[in-house]
């Protein structure tokens, strides 16, 4: 493949990868400021699950920057992003030239239909969904533990955690492959 079509297809990648996130978003009460849409979690300050998703090309005006600090800050929020700067390529240095930093650059992993490897599971291993409250609890707690959520884990977490549940095997399926 040839060198400008290989990075075509990683910007057609990077684009669909930013579609997902945000179409996997449209459940949740979001707010929109300019061309971000706001996910905000009230049940923690965590940054990981509190954050803007920008649309694709968005080249925000400096008012609509600052009217997103505003609106994490009213939230009591720390103002952050998640992107891929090939989707919207004039965003890093709008937010850069309003005082944000790159906090990472997180590698990303493809696979398509053309990629994607059958691989057995091996011996000892079990894969399944948790789905009572003791297991629901003993995953919430891990999660707290490796993302450093500050909130406590009660009856609350678990019980938020279970309606994220989907009852539709579909839907499931779409999550797994998330």
């Amino acid at each position: 493949m040839p060198e400008d079509a290989e990075t075509a297809a990683a910007i057609d990648a990077d684009r669909a990868i930013m579609a997902c996130i945000r179409e996997s978003r449209k459940g949740r009460d979001l707010s929109r400021v300019g061309p971000f849409l706001i996910l905000f979690t009230p049940a923690t300050k965590l940054t990981f699950l509190n954050y803007a998703i920008p649309d694709d090309d968005a080249d925000p005006s400096v008012a609509e920057i600052e009217t997103l600090i505003a609106a994490f800050r009213d939230a009591d929020r720390m103002p952050r992003l998640e992107f891929l700067p090939t989707a919207a390529p004039a965003l890093e240095a709008a937010l850069v030239g309003a005082g944000f930093t790159v906090e990472g650059r997180l590698p990303l992993m493809t696979c398509t239909p053309k990629t994607v490897l059958d691989i057995p599971v091996p011996d000892g291993v079990s894969f399944g969904e948790p789905s009572d409250a003791p297991t629901l609890l003993a995953m919430v707690q891990l999660q707290h533990d490796i993302f450093e959520d500050p909130e406590p884990v009660d009856e609350r977490t678990v019980a938020r955690a279970q309606c994220r549940i989907p009852a539709d095997v579909d839907q499931r399926a779409h999550i797994v492959a998330w």
